[in-house]
């Protein structure tokens, strides 16, 4: 019983440090990229099952310079992949690697709507729901 309880708060205390680290890419990335004369201009909070995916349609402006990144913010997840897609689904730039969080930098050729797309490609559970923040940042392309 006592190995039992060991492993029980083992995990615990595991599960919260990754959870923490996660926490703390997002605002080391965000932190970064405000060094960097990017602004915040929104920021969304979704759950998202494995092998599953969400999508979020906004207007991005040829005057500025986005950076979007996708960040779980519950232990589980180790494979986020992002797009930024046309309106008819093709991708306008993505990060498909392996990685627990992803992000895309792009510059549109023109003002337009396009679609943000996370998907927790894989995660510890495959019916469990996690928790993601998907951030947009801009900056003027004068601000370089």
């Amino acid at each position: 019983m006592k190995n039992l309880l060991q492993l029980v708060i083992f995990l615990f205390i595991i599960s919260n440090i990754s959870f923490a680290q996660t926490k703390e890419k997002k605002y080391e990335i965000v932190y970064d990229l405000i060094q960097d004369n990017y602004k915040v201009a929104s920021e969304y909070n979704y759950n998202i099952q494995n092998s599953y995916s969400k999508t979020i349609d906004r207007s991005f402006y040829e005057t500025n310079d986005y950076c979007v990144i996708a960040v779980p913010t519950s232990s589980g997840v180790t494979d986020t992949d992002l797009y930024i897609q046309f309106e008819s689904g093709n991708d306008y730039v993505k990060n498909d690697g392996s990685n627990t969080w992803a992000m895309v930098k792009f510059t549109p050729s023109y003002t337009r709507t396009m679609r943000i797309k996370v998907v927790n490609r894989n995660s510890s559970s495959s019916s469990a729901s996690y928790n993601f923040d998907i951030i947009v940042l801009y900056k003027s392309k004068n601000s370089k």
